[in-house]
């Protein structure tokens, strides 16, 4: 009984060994291009938010003078005709 389990605990350790040999690589191959493109599509976002900060900075400047200019139309209208 003992050299059965013996015998079967060696096939399960070899199966265990190819599984690793074969297998773990292509999970590892797997797993690192997946990484690579997550790392592509963060620095992909990164690129987008700075471009989205640079616009959304270009519209608070415009939204300022927008509103500096009304201010400035509204105390024209309110002064009298010289």
């Amino acid at each position: 009984m003992k050299k059965f389990k013996l015998t079967s605990l060696n096939k399960l350790i070899d199966k265990l060994i190819v599984d690793a040999l074969v297998h773990d690589p292509q999970r590892i191959e797997e797993i690192t291009n997946a990484c690579k493109d997550m790392n592509n599509d963060f620095f992909e976002c990164q690129k987008e938010k700075k471009q989205i900060e640079i616009q959304l900075n270009k519209l608070k400047e415009v939204l300022k003078r927008d509103i500096e200019n009304k201010e400035i139309i509204n105390k024209l209208i309110q002064e009298p005709p010289k």
